[in-house]
């Protein structure tokens, strides 16, 4: 939802991020950094400490939104750089989920900062998913990365409501999830994948009479 705002906020975002640019900080490094900030909110958030998780979950999330930025500008947008940007993202997003996992202490609350947890995972999936697929899959949904770091954020500043805030992260995410898969349902309704198999000579077979054909005309 809060992608569709991302150009009027993209001055904002470039002005954060020159001095970034100018000290030529590396994107990737700001990336690692990122993820280490979550770490320590993750450790802080399972000792109940969720005020104080809150500085690093912030300052993580912050570098996290200016690498692709600065990487951009100094011209080190690179394909690896995107794959460990994204990577790091995803692990970034299960230890502070897990932190809550382990900070609550009943089994339905565990059960809730769990569901928040894979639901957030299947959202980063099904857009992987769907735009390996040909599909266009950004600003789909209501819960996408943005929205559920402001309610991850809401949780660790408003400690007394977290699990109610987790609750509302786990339904969001699941339903972004729902709302990706059917959009994909619509994308690829009526596409199939070749029939067949793959054998020798590297061709692809649709039957196996196919295949006794090509053999004789790859050994002879």
């Amino acid at each position: 939802m809060l992608t569709k705002f991302r150009r009027r906020l993209a001055g904002v975002v470039q002005a954060v991020a020159y001095p970034f640019i100018r000290l030529g900080v590396s994107p990737n490094a700001m990336a690692v950094c990122a993820f280490a900030l979550s770490l320590i909110a993750a450790a802080l958030i399972v000792e109940g400490r969720y005020l104080w998780a809150f500085i690093p979950f912030a300052l993580g999330s912050l570098l996290d939104a200016l690498d692709g930025s600065v990487a951009r500008a100094l011209g080190r947008a690179t394909q690896f750089g995107s794959f460990l940007d994204s990577s790091l993202d995803r692990y970034s997003d299960g230890v502070v989920l897990g932190g809550f996992l382990m900070a609550f202490s009943t089994l339905p609350a565990r059960a809730v900062a769990l569901a928040a947890l894979l639901g957030s995972f299947l959202v980063s999936y099904s857009r992987a998913k769907g735009e390996s697929l040909g599909l266009k899959m950004e600003g789909i949904g209501i819960g996408e990365r943005a929205e559920r770091l402001i309610l991850v954020a809401l949780a660790l500043l408003f400690s007394e409501a977290s699990l109610i805030i987790m609750a509302v992260l786990a339904v969001i995410s699941n339903f972004t999830y729902l709302q990706r898969l059917w959009e994909i349902k619509k994308g690829t309704q009526g596409k199939r994948f070749p029939s067949g198999f793959w054998g020798p000579c590297g061709y692809q077979y649709s039957s196996i009479e196919s295949l006794i054909k090509r053999v004789v005309v790859c050994t002879s």
